[in-house]
């Protein structure tokens, strides 16, 4: 694997923007076991990003990339991909909806 591309997009409509909120995307990786997916045979492979919204208003956009941390993938592997995000909101508001979108590069 290449490359990791993250792209998200705020699709909160509320009243009021909420705060800054930040997407993590991570690839964890399974070679040994392609017939069956169990989160205990996946490992992290260190390609992951952070895309940081300025705050939580319709139409704010965030992108990261990682092409540092690349690793090797054979025909047949598992692959994860893993999503953390932080959830500020102000008020007792919840956080908005995001639009995330994840391209993996394989070479």
């Amino acid at each position: 694997m290449a490359a990791l591309h993250v792209g998200v997009l705020n699709n909160y409509a509320g009243p009021f923007p909420n705060g800054p909120d930040s997407i993590t995307i991570s690839v964890q990786h399974d070679p040994t076991n392609p017939t069956e997916i169990s989160s205990e045979s996946f490992s992290a492979t260190g390609m992951s990003c952070i895309a940081a919204l300025s705050s939580e208003a319709r139409g704010q956009a965030a992108t990261c990339n990682d092409t540092t941390h690349t690793f090797s993938v054979n025909q047949g592997d598992l692959l994860s991909i893993g999503f953390e995000e932080s959830q500020v909101s102000f008020d007792g508001l919840p956080s908005g909806p995001n639009i995330v979108t994840v391209g993996l590069v394989c070479q």
